[in-house]
């Protein structure tokens, strides 16, 4: 992922200097065909610029990496009700995804929901042993609360 930051990040320098580059060739230049020209690089670099940002946030296949990503990181510290809607995101990008594409993100879906659905039960068994647990005896309170423990 580092790698196509830099990417990106040399593309938006090199989209700058271009297009600070065409504006002062075209204040700069005194005839009309260097004006134009000039312009004319400006709007086909803004169009081409335009049109690869288009491509890479409205992407299906860059979209599911960015949300898998996230939602990676965010495991362990959302709810399992946020990371089951965050998944099943996730899950609607995959079904929508090119057929050529599938088996690239299979794996990591996989892994994702594993670890969600261990969470979901490690949050259900602490909430089983939270309920009720003042009206149990403090040897009882204790079990509970090392068990919840070794869930969280």
């Amino acid at each position: 992922m580092s790698n196509k930051r830099g990417t990106l990040t040399l593309l938006l320098v090199i989209f700058i200097v271009v297009v600070f580059a065409s504006i002062a060739l075209a204040i700069s230049t005194p005839s009309v065909l260097g004006k134009v020209a000039a312009l004319a690089l400006l709007l086909a670099v803004l169009i081409a610029g335009g049109w690869y940002l288009h491509s890479e946030f409205t992407n299906i296949k860059n979209r599911l990496e960015r949300k898998l990503g996230k939602l990676t990181v965010a495991v362990e510290k959302e709810s399992a009700e946020i990371l089951h809607g965050k998944y099943l995101e996730i899950h609607d990008l995959y079904l929508k995804l090119h057929e050529k594409h599938k088996p690239r993100f299979y794996n990591k879906i996989q892994k994702l929901l594993k670890r969600i659905e261990t969470q979901f039960v490690a949050e259900k068994k602490i909430r089983e042993l939270l309920h009720g647990i003042h009206e149990k005896k403090l040897d009882k309170q204790k079990e509970d609360y090392s068990e919840m423990q070794n869930h969280y």
